[in-house]
C-alpha cells in the first residue's frame, strides 16, 4: 500500500447529500488532520493520501500548499471520455494527444 487516501472526490460530497450545500475546501481539510491523527494515533507515520478531486483541481492546489511534503500523494481524476461505461473510452481515444489535459497540467 502507497498510502491512505482520505477523501474520494470529496468536493462532491455536497452534490451527493453527504454534506451540506456549504461544504467547502476548509470544511474537508478539517475533517481531513481528523482522519490522519485518528488513523496515526493506531499507526504512527502512516503515510497519507489526498484529496483526489474530480473537477475541482483548485482543491488539489490548496491542498498541495496547506499539506506540502506532509503526504504521500497528491491525486487527481482525469475522465478523457467520460465514465468507463462510455463506448468512446477505448484505449485507441486515450492514447490520443489532448490539449485540454495538457491545460490541465
Amino acid at each position: 500500500m502507497l498510502a491512505f487516501q482520505i477523501g474520494n472526490e470529496p468536493h462532491l460530497f455536497a452534490c451527493n447529500g453527504h454534506r451540506p450545500r456549504s461544504y467547502d475546501y476548509g470544511e474537508f481539510y478539517s475533517e481531513f488532520k481528523r482522519y490522519v491523527r485518528a488513523v496515526r494515533e493506531r499507526v504512527p507515520g502512516a503515510p497519507m493520501a489526498g484529496p483526489d478531486a474530480a473537477t475541482k483541481t483548485d482543491w488539489v492546489v490548496s491542498f498541495a500548499r496547506d499539506e506540502g511534503s506532509k503526504s504521500k500523494l497528491l491525486t487527481h481524476h482525469y475522465y478523457e471520455e467520460g465514465p468507463p461505461q462510455n463506448s468512446a473510452s477505448t484505449l485507441e481515444n486515450l492514447l490520443k494527444p489532448r490539449g485540454r489535459f495538457d491545460k490541465l497540467l
